[in-house]
């Protein structure tokens, strides 16, 4: 399985024969040179989907899910709330969960999804901040905020010391806000445990797990 960043929030999971995209928005055109068999949104802001991507990667058959207030904007995309799943035929299954970054933001606007796939759990967190249900997650691998104001590296930090994945993705930084030395400090605190790997990502590259 082979996940890569393109900056920001934006990533895209590679396995089998499939792609799945997560929050499209940030990156080179180019580097989204595969077709979508998933689109994932996790909210309704304007750095976290670009209709240009989505309509480069998407073509018969793809599937677009995202929270409510995003499925009004897009065409063909599929509403989501805090709870509900869906399995496919090859068994990769997507859960949407509870993301939380301010008062306002609300189920119709934010999303978290906890990702099966090849009997991997894979968690992204979304624009979130620290939530009861992000610290009962159970994932093989966390992709989280670092950058926000509702999650700095420190508490980012220590919500994956609770869940314990074994690596860990920084994300959210190095454009609108945060930067690379949250990234950093993020790595610093987690790897104390000596449970989880951080993995700070350039944009454009990958990593394989």
């Amino acid at each position: 399985m082979r996940l890569t960043w393109f900056g920001h929030h934006s990533f895209r999971i590679e396995y089998a024969d499939k792609a799945l995209y997560l929050d499209p928005y940030a990156g080179e055109q180019e580097w989204y040179d595969r077709p979508a068999n998933l689109v994932l949104i996790s909210k309704d802001d304007y750095d976290h989907w670009s209709r240009a991507l989505l309509a480069k990667i998407s073509i018969d058959g793809t599937h677009v899910f995202g929270p409510p207030d995003v499925s009004r904007d897009i065409l063909g995309c599929k509403p989501f709330t805090p709870g509900e799943s869906l399995t496919f035929e090859d068994n990769t299954m997507i859960l949407a969960t509870e993301a939380t970054a301010r008062t306002r933001t609300t189920v119709e606007r934010s999303l978290g999804w906890l990702l099966v796939i090849e009997g991997r759990r894979v968690y992204f967190a979304g624009d979130t901040g620290t939530t009861q249900n992000l610290l009962n997650i159970k994932a093989d691998v966390v992709i989280i905020p670092v950058g926000t104001l509702a999650m700095p590296a420190k508490a980012a930090a220590d919500a994956v010391k609770i869940i314990k994945p074994r690596l860990a993705i920084p994300t959210h930084y190095g454009r609108l806000s945060g930067t690379l030395d949250d990234a950093e400090l993020f790595k610093e605190l987690v790897e104390t445990s000596r449970e989880t790997q951080v993995v700070i990502l350039e944009p454009g590259k990958a990593v394989e797990f």
